[in-house]
C-alpha cells in the first residue's frame, strides 16, 4: 500500500495543501487545474463576485457538466440494447 503525500495545488491564487496516495497525485492535479481554468473564467466574465460564489458556480457546472455526460453514456447504452 503506497504512503499518503501532501501535495501543493495552487488554485484561484490560493494555495492548498492536500494528502493523497501517491498514485492518485496526477489526477487530483489535473482536477485542480480544471477547477482552476473554470473559476478563472468566471471570475473573468464578472459574473459571480467573491471566492466562494466563483466555487459554488464553478461546482455546478462541473456537476453539470458531469451530469451531461453519464447521461449522454446512459442514453447511448440504451440505444445499444436496441
Amino acid at each position: 500500500m503506497k504512503q499518503p503525500e501532501t501535495l501543493t495545488l495552487h488554485i484561484l491564487d490560493k494555495e492548498y495543501h492536500l494528502t493523497c496516495p501517491a498514485d492518485k497525485r496526477l489526477k487530483l492535479q489535473r482536477a485542480a487545474n480544471y477547477l482552476d481554468k473554470i473559476m478563472r473564467e468566471i471570475r473573468s466574465c464578472g459574473k459571480a463576485i467573491g471566492v466562494e460564489r466563483i466555487a459554488v458556480t464553478a461546482a455546478l457546472n462541473i456537476t453539470y457538466e458531469l451530469l451531461e455526460m453519464e447521461d449522454k453514456n446512459s442514453d447511448e447504452g440504451q440505444q445499444k440494447l436496441l
